[in-house]
């Protein structure tokens, strides 16, 4: 990726990524890495991110990248447009701008919820897995979902 941007304090959630430049609509700009892993081999808090049913991808022990930062955001200026692990500016972000994706295009385990902090007009409140959106919300974010999201009812 070569996106202009840069991780720093973020004032909704301990660390988060910036725009250092703006970056068009259609721009990747941050691609998911670590290592994979079986649900069943996840350390107790992992930060991860569910790429499959029962597989994750887990943040290296030690290293420090971009995507182990991006927050979440309920109007999120990127997603997941190609169902792969990059994240796609969804339109113009500013320089400054923090960049974000929801985190229930990525998540699909039933009962898992964390209060959100993004604060934006459109808040849900609380981030909650796929499988437990409603239906209208599950219609509007695939387009931005991880493609082992998107068939799912």
């Amino acid at each position: 990726m070569s996106a202009p941007i840069v991780v720093r304090g973020s004032p909704t959630h301990g660390m988060g990524v910036f725009a250092t430049a703006a970056i068009a609509a259609g721009t990747p700009v941050v691609e998911q890495v670590g290592d994979v892993v079986h649900e069943a081999d996840l350390p107790p808090v992992p930060k991860a991110l569910q790429i499959g049913p029962e597989h994750w991808l887990l943040a290296r022990a030690g290293a420090v990248h971009p995507s182990d930062e991006v927050n979440h955001a309920c109007a999120p200026n990127t997603g997941f447009v190609g169902g792969d692990l990059v994240l796609v500016a969804l339109r113009d972000i500013a320089p400054g701008e923090e960049i974000t994706f929801d985190y229930a295009t990525a998540m699909n385990e039933p009962g898992w919820q964390i209060p959100c902090r993004c604060g934006g007009p459109a808040c849900r409140g609380t981030i909650r897995a796929w499988c437990d959106l409603d239906p209208v919300t599950r219609a509007r974010l695939r387009p931005t979902a991880l493609a082992w999201l998107r068939d799912l009812p």
